[in-house]
């Protein structure tokens, strides 16, 4: 569909047509490429394991020999806070001739890199119709600069994970809302449902998640339906597991963390 060019007379695009508009300037993919390897670069000189994480590979090991998710042989006690990069790193775990150090630190670096490129590739695809000239990943250089990005980046955690499912969950809402396609529906729902697994508290980004994905291509009443079960499947039949396992609605972490009384001398 084109229209004609007021001014000079010419055919031009029609604005729906989007694929026009999105092709990346060679400039757009330079700066991502820059930005990503000077992440990686200050998030490797960061490389180290914290304590934490060590609690979380002891109970991978524990997995990996059989003994279940826990801390300790016999005692049913969720310490990882993570589902999902507990479940990531059994996977991984079972590499021969890796160490198990080795490989969360290098898995967490790798997803934080992959994090922030979906965010920068979602951001190129939401505003490329409108620059005709590239984008400048000026928003990623903030990631680079707070020392936190770079510290927790490998540091045995899910804070890798967090960025990629951030990232990840951000790249499919802009792809679906970019097109007509209702099957790229689904994957949004299915990615955004699985917050919880990897934090607790990241529930509330996948209510935001759903509801924006809801607003942008409304489905009908019917296939919200389905929708919502999609995105609560996976969550829900592990929240089964935990309180069947572990008699727990919440993971021991969050019992440890209480909130619920005040420590001004702690902030």
């Amino acid at each position: 569909m084109t229209q004609t060019n007021t001014t000079t007379g010419e055919n031009a695009p029609d604005w729906p047509s989007r694929a026009w508009f999105r092709r990346p300037s060679t400039w757009t993919w330079f700066g991502f490429g820059l930005v990503l390897m000077v992440y990686a670069d200050l998030a490797w000189r960061r490389r180290w394991m914290s304590d934490d994480g060590l609690i979380v590979l002891r109970t991978v090991r524990q997995i990996i020999a059989g003994n279940g998710p826990v801390f300790n042989i016999g005692e049913r006690v969720e310490t990882n806070t993570s589902p999902l990069w507990t479940a990531v790193l059994s996977v991984l775990g079972l590499i021969p001739g890796v160490p198990l150090e080795w490989i969360s630190v290098v898995t967490g670096l790798v997803f934080s890199v992959a994090g922030l490129f979906f965010g920068l590739d979602g951001a190129r695809r939401l505003y490329q119709p409108l620059a005709f000239h590239g984008l400048a990943p000026a928003g990623a250089l903030v990631v680079c600069a707070l020392p936190p990005f770079r510290d927790f980046a490998t540091s045995g955690l899910e804070t890798g994970l967090i960025m990629l499912w951030l990232g990840g969950t951000w790249w499919l809402l802009v792809r679906r809302m970019s097109t007509m396609d209702d099957l790229r529906t689904w994957p949004v729902a299915l990615v955004a449902g699985l917050g919880p697994l990897v934090r607790p508290d990241l529930a509330l980004f996948s209510a935001v998640v759903l509801v924006a994905l809801l607003v942008l291509a409304w489905p009908g009443r019917r296939r919200v339906v389905g929708l919502l079960a999609v995105a609560a499947a996976l969550p829900l039949a592990y929240q089964v597991f935990r309180m069947g396992y572990y008699g727990l609605l919440t993971p021991n972490t969050a019992l440890v963390k209480e909130a619920s009384e005040a420590n001004w001398a702690r902030g």
